[in-house]
């Protein structure tokens, strides 16, 4: 990350946004609406349910690399684009966890040796 402050404080403060916008959405599940001509943060619970099941993988860590705009942004503009981050990534990883699924699924073992044998002898008996 980029030096944004000689301050201790400010360089603190500016993780912890990215933090917030990320539990407004999974947690709280706010969206931006225009409230008198201004956009501000809307609580949804439905929006809330719907992101803890699709948005976020259980077993998966999420990290990120944000640029310095990306801390300067106010939660209105922040939170939309951590939707899409954490959408783009379900369906990143959606595709993962079905090629390992595919891949540890049970193949079909070939015939016992044993069972085999047996059952040639009986038929030509």
């Amino acid at each position: 990350m980029k030096s944004t402050s000689q301050e201790r404080v400010v360089r603190t403060k500016r993780p912890n946004n990215l933090k917030t916008a990320i539990e407004l959405m999974t947690i709280k599940g706010a969206e931006v609406k225009e409230v008198d001509g201004k956009e501000t943060l809307v609580r949804n619970a439905e929006n809330a349910e719907k992101t803890s099941r699709k948005g976020v993988i259980r077993g998966w860590t999420y990290i990120f690399f944000p640029r310095l705009a990306i801390y300067l942004m106010p939660y209105t503009k922040l939170v939309p684009l951590v939707e899409k981050a954490f959408s783009a990534a379900y369906v990143q990883a959606s595709g993962v966890e079905r090629g390992r699924a595919a891949r540890s699924s049970p193949k079909e073992s070939p015939p016992d040796r044993k069972t085999t044998t047996s059952t040639l002898r009986m038929g030509a008996a």
